[in-house]
């Protein structure tokens, strides 16, 4: 059997199964950390189902046990790519995570899609300022003051406060520039801090505060 008609039988099967029952069917199967994934009971069951209706799909799964290895959104086949991007730091957020499960859902992970993965790429270089946990540049005593009102250059962080500003600057030299980042806690997760940034090169960075 040829590469097309698996993907007609596959198409087949996810009209069998529907869109949602057929994207857990898939996720679930390429989420194992195995060169062979086995079926879990429900999958067999589901795959048994069907073989009743189309005879020609026991064939074609005996001869290619990686059929399922797919993508749901593009179709296309799943490998071990070990593709990274690298221009930023990626914010962990919810709705960056939900957008990535909903339209790029191999662009990261033990196997992986290249469709989803240039696709993901692309959204987050045209979508930088959303994306990116480097949120923007600062002045040191303008971050210190505003955060939570001023909370932190009062009272008991009063201390603390200024010899980590003094930490920072000790690192610093003419030309540099400070930049915030937030990985995402305002989801309660990751953690806000600074960054020395030379020349467009991170020198340094320094969490503050971590959900």
């Amino acid at each position: 059997m040829d590469r097309f008609e698996e993907i007609g039988l596959l198409e087949q099967f996810q009209s069998f199964l529907g869109g949602e029952k057929y994207r857990k069917f898939v996720r679930e199967l390429a989420s194992q950390k195995c060169e062979s994934p086995d079926l879990v009971y429900w999958q067999r069951r589901t795959c048994e189902e069907f073989k009743e209706r189309c005879p020609a799909f026991a064939d074609a799964y005996a001869s290619n046990p990686k059929l399922f290895l797919r993508c749901d959104c593009h179709g296309t086949g799943l490998k071990r790519l070990e593709l990274t991007f690298s221009e930023f730091e990626v914010r962990d957020t919810h709705d960056i995570r939900t957008l990535r499960d909903d339209q790029f859902p191999f662009a990261i992970g033990y196997r992986q899609c290249t469709n989803c993965f240039f696709d993901w790429r692309a959204w987050l270089i045209e979508n930088q300022n959303e994306a990116s946990i480097w949120r923007r540049q600062i002045q040191l005593e303008q971050f210190f003051n505003n955060w939570m009102d001023g909370i932190l250059v009062s009272g008991p962080f009063e201390k603390k406060t200024a010899e980590l500003k003094e930490a920072i600057l000790s690192k610093m030299r003419d030309g540099d520039e400070i930049w915030e980042f937030n990985t995402g806690i305002e989801n309660l997760s990751g953690c806000v801090g600074l960054g020395i940034f030379r020349q467009g090169v991170l020198i340094e960075n320094f969490e503050l505060f971590k959900a």
